[in-house]
């Protein structure tokens, strides 16, 4: 059961760092229809995350949030 969750896990922990390198403090993983998605507290912007693993981020390359 366990491996079933490794490449989402992988997935969001790929997706923290890459949102902490550009400054962005992302908030909780919160499960959305067709996968997890989480949110900038700083710019609003979003980073999901699909059942399989797959990664959709409209965060910027660096957080444009105060």
């Amino acid at each position: 059961m366990a491996r079933k969750n490794e490449p989402l896990k992988a997935a969001q922990l790929e997706a923290m760092a890459e949102a902490a390198l550009g400054g962005h403090d992302l908030g909780e993983w919160v499960e959305v229809d067709n996968g997890w998605q989480a949110t900038c507290w700083r710019c609003g912007m979003t980073t999901w995350i699909g059942k399989q693993g797959v990664r959709y981020s409209l965060l910027e390359g660096e957080c444009q949030g105060t």
